[in-house]
């Protein structure tokens, strides 16, 4: 009889993974933002982006990684002519 309801069971669905709860890790955090994982630790460090450490991991939250996106400015360093 178990058999039989396991072999017609549906498979459940998982969680939605839009949640606003999203956790993220560093180097996931880095490539949603396409910056180096040295300035996602550097704006752990300036309280820029705050992080939750779970097991001795540092996690951020999705909507906390994109806030500080949107907030922090890229610079852009000018290029070097050839031949100066």
């Amino acid at each position: 009889m178990i058999r039989h309801e396991l072999a017609h069971a549906q498979p459940i669905a998982p969680a939605s993974t839009a949640s606003s709860d999203d956790l993220l890790t560093v180097k996931q955090a880095a490539e949603l933002l396409d910056v180096s994982v040295a300035t996602i630790h550097e704006w752990k460090r300036r309280a820029v982006l705050p992080f939750r450490k779970i097991g001795g991991r540092a996690y951020l939250s999705k909507v906390d990684v994109l806030a500080a996106g949107t907030q922090q400015q890229r610079t852009i360093k000018p290029s070097r002519t050839k031949g100066k």
